[in-house]
């Protein structure tokens, strides 16, 4: 050890190696809801759920039970933009997800901030009045105001 201010620093050498680092894991898996497009849905044997997820623009299949999937496919999900519920396994250097497993599905919400908006608690509304959310929302997405 040596004194590096007011505090003790261990030193390296050929004889106090630096210790090996514990494989910390570089996945997390957490559950999540995850914005997407999705592009195909089904699979009797193997269901899956094709879809490219909104915040990285990764395409990828995600696994699903058959109940799920017939759900999805009854409520006109195909071609859509929702909500996938379930598991995901994310790569955290570089941040990608690895593997998605759904459990359920919301429709997403495709509209003007302002008609939204217009369903909530009045306090909630009061709050809200100084702030230009239609704006504020097409900023966000890119999209030019209308």
């Amino acid at each position: 050890m040596q004194w590096i201010g007011d505090h003790a620093s261990p030193v390296y050498s050929k004889e106090n190696p630096l210790p090996v680092a514990k494989d910390i894991g570089t996945f997390s898996e957490l559950s999540a809801s995850l914005l997407a497009r999705v592009l195909k849905i089904g699979g009797e044997n193997d269901p899956t759920v094709r879809a490219v997820f909104d915040a990285t623009g990764q395409e990828m299949t995600a696994k699903c039970s058959v109940s799920v999937c017939k759900k999805m496919s009854d409520a006109g999900c195909l071609y859509e933009t929702v909500s996938l519920l379930g598991k995901a396994k994310w790569q955290v250097s570089p941040w990608k997800i690895t593997s998605f497993n759904v459990n359920g599905f919301e429709k997403h919400y495709q509209g003007r901030a302002s008609e939204f908006l217009a369903t909530l608690d009045d306090n909630f509304v009061a709050a809200c009045n100084n702030i230009d959310v239609d704006m504020h929302m097409e900023d966000m997405r890119g999209e030019k105001a209308i």
